[in-house]
């Protein structure tokens, strides 16, 4: 082997006294050297096989201690790192994660989605089927709020809940929008035309579909606004917000046709939510069962029902009050009663939302005639 490579072994199992090559190295200068093992009988082919991963390992080796002395550092300087998270990038980086908009609950998410949902990322805060009167946040509601760039909402008389929460973030309260119809017949054309909250008011804006054209224009005009939306998707914006009002449009005019035949049949309803559905498609008067959907009428209250009521009468029940005290003021008072979904749980997307609610509602109408 030579004195060079005796150097070279020796000098392998100083510097890497733990590594493969230096183990290597070991055992062939014991051998070189002399050393007998205990099996003094080493085959040939074991002896060329040690060789060859010597010759590797010191080739390998060799690189790394010439690319270690002769190479440039690749560590960027600090500066660098830190200009990688700076505010110049933030457009960047939410063009490639994509732009987020939170929805509250289910009607304004089926909207957002409808109108641009193939364009960014719209999430809904609220699972479909939940009522938003009794909710409450979990710690993964609060982490979903803190990723969006954005958030819509109705208004903190619907969604209490969310009104401290979301003080931080840039919001989209479509309850303040103006031209909003509201059931008293008056349109809220600035700031100060009604009391700032609409104490009192029937929060189910959506059920009108001229509520979801001001819902789907406000929201097209403040994202229009935001500056992290990437520009691709607002020079799209307008022309999805004309296609989604000549379809809500369109589809306004042929469930008023339909209902032609029930227009002036009266209605119970368990809980009052449905004025905005009454004013968007004039529709006969209707008799509230209870204010509270948890609790029984008192008794007062159910001599007055039982004045007004006739037997065989459409009740409509929101899926998610549909309890067995529900079924049993129906029940009481002889009510067709039926389970309709003003939330759109089952609904993929707003037009289908209206849709069925009305289906639902002419079949039971029907009935009752």
């Amino acid at each position: 082997m030579g004195i060079f490579g005796l150097f070279l072994l020796r000098k392998v199992a100083e510097i890497q006294p733990r590594s493969s090559v230096s183990l290597v190295a070991v055992i062939l200068l014991r051998f070189r050297l002399g050393y007998t093992p205990a099996n003094q009988h080493l085959e040939v082919f074991t002896l060329k096989a040690i060789v060859t991963l010597l010759v590797l390992s010191l080739l390998a080796t060799a690189f790394i201690i010439f690319n270690s002395v002769f190479s440039t550092p690749t560590t960027q300087p600090s500066d660098y790192q830190e200009d990688k998270l700076s505010p110049a990038n933030d457009e960047n980086m939410e063009e490639k994660e994509g732009f987020v908009l939170l929805t509250s609950i289910q009607p304004l998410y089926l909207i957002a989605n409808d109108l641009i949902g193939d364009l960014i990322t719209v999430e809904r805060l609220l699972p479909a089927t939940t009522s938003p009167h009794s909710f409450q946040l979990a710690v993964s509601d609060r982490k979903k709020v803190d990723h969006a760039n954005v958030i819509a909402w109705v208004g903190p008389e619907l969604e209490a809940f969310l009104e401290k929460v979301i003080a931080h973030k840039q919001t989209i309260e479509v309850g303040e929008a103006k031209n909003i119809e509201w059931p008293d017949g008056d349109h809220l054309e600035d700031d100060h035309a009604f009391d700032h909250h609409h104490h009192g008011r029937d929060m189910h804006i959506w059920l009108n579909p001229t509520n979801g054209i001001v819902i789907a224009k406000q929201l097209t005009q403040s994202l229009l606004n935001h500056p992290q939306l990437p520009e691709s998707v607002k020079s799209q914006m307008p022309q999805r917000l004309e296609g989604f009002i000549h379809r809500a449009t369109e589809m306004t005019q042929n469930l008023n046709l339909s209902l032609q035949s029930n227009r002036d049949t009266s209605f119970v309803v368990y809980h009052d939510a449905y004025q905005h559905l009454q004013l968007g498609f004039q529709l006969g008067g209707y008799i509230e069962l209870t204010e509270s959907p948890e609790i029984r009428p008192s008794a007062k209250k159910i001599y007055e029902l039982k004045q007004s009521l006739k037997n065989g009468q459409c009740l409509l029940v929101e899926n998610y009050y549909n309890t067995p005290l529900a079924q049993q003021l129906a029940n009481e008072f002889s009510l067709n009663a039926i389970s309709i979904d003003p939330l759109g749980a089952e609904s993929e997307s707003y037009f289908q939302l209206i849709e069925q609610m009305i289906s639902q509602l002419r079949s039971c109408l029907n009935f009752a005639q």
